[in-house]
């Protein structure tokens, strides 16, 4: 059975060439956002930067919108959300306690909710069957990381999708929060029995970036971490030069990955040019 995987940084559903606060996303946007899933075929999405009622109705810098849940609907697939923050002053509190998943008819929650949240979600044509949201240790003063995973059935074979979206690039202490959050990622994991795994999202890192005479175990290099773990960077099996992610015009970065567990077959891996978000999303197609 062939099963096509994407991840895609929404960046809130703000188009290329436009920032936060500066541009007003509605529907319409979420409406790009989807026709680029849809015309991918994508069976398995991962989504980084994804807003839940954030802020207040009219003033909302992501037109109060339930992202993931409204996704879900116009893709017609079950959707899972896991906040990272809610929508009060930067950085925090981190609320990395809160999940949701269901569908159009049937939606489950964590808990009762007032405030409005930013985090992580993930969008299956399949049946989820569980959903954790697992925080990640940040510094006090960076925003709160979180990984969400869902337990999926794929036919008879259960899959265990895991996306996160690690610290930013900009201040200097970043990357050993990255570092730090990776590792424990990493950890919760490799407790997971289940042989058909995915690990996908914006690692905000290039490797590619890195100079060549930084030692192998250092903190700026964190790729390796995954692939100690058994995972196989899907654009490397396939790309001797992956193509980069991040900008979605003229990208210089590879930010975004799909890792999976040798239980699946790597058929192909490309990235997909659209202006419907700052990032372009990665597509991997394996075979179970």
């Amino acid at each position: 059975m062939k099963l096509t995987l994407m991840t895609y940084n929404l960046h809130i559903g703000v188009p290329y060439g436009f920032f936060f606060h500066h541009y007003l996303p509605s529907i319409k946007e979420l409406n790009d956002l989807a026709k680029v899933m849809k015309e991918a075929q994508a069976d398995i999405i991962g989504i980084n930067e994804v807003d839940r009622y954030y802020g207040k109705p009219g003033r909302s810098r992501s037109g109060y919108l339930h992202m993931a849940q409204e996704l879900g609907r116009l893709l017609d697939m079950n959707y899972a959300y896991g906040s990272t923050r809610d929508d009060g002053p930067w950085p925090g509190p981190g609320v990395p306690d809160y999940v949701e998943w269901g569908n159009a008819s049937n939606i489950q929650y964590s808990r009762e909710i007032q405030t409005g949240l930013y985090g992580n979600g993930q969008l299956t044509r399949f049946t989820i069957k569980r959903v954790y949201n697992f925080g990640l240790p940040t510094l006090e003063e960076n925003e709160q990381r979180c990984m969400l995973m869902t337990e999926q059935m794929v036919g008879e074979t259960p899959v265990h999708v895991y996306n996160l979206h690690l610290q930013d690039q900009s201040p200097m202490n970043n990357p050993q929060d990255r570092w730090y959050q990776l590792n424990r990622a990493l950890e919760i994991i490799e407790t997971d029995n289940v042989k058909h795994k995915v690990l996908m999202g914006d690692f905000n890192h290039d490797p590619d970036r890195i100079p060549k005479e930084v030692p192998e175990d250092s903190i700026l290099r964190i790729i390796p971490l995954v692939e100690k773990t058994g995972f196989i960077d899907s654009a490397r099996a396939i790309h001797p030069e992956p193509p980069k992610t991040y900008q979605s015009v003229d990208p210089f970065q590879r930010i975004d990955f799909i890792f999976v567990t040798p239980a699946f077959k790597i058929l192909e891996n490309h990235t997909i040019f659209s202006k419907a978000s700052d990032h372009r999303p990665v597509i991997t197609i394996v075979e179970i």
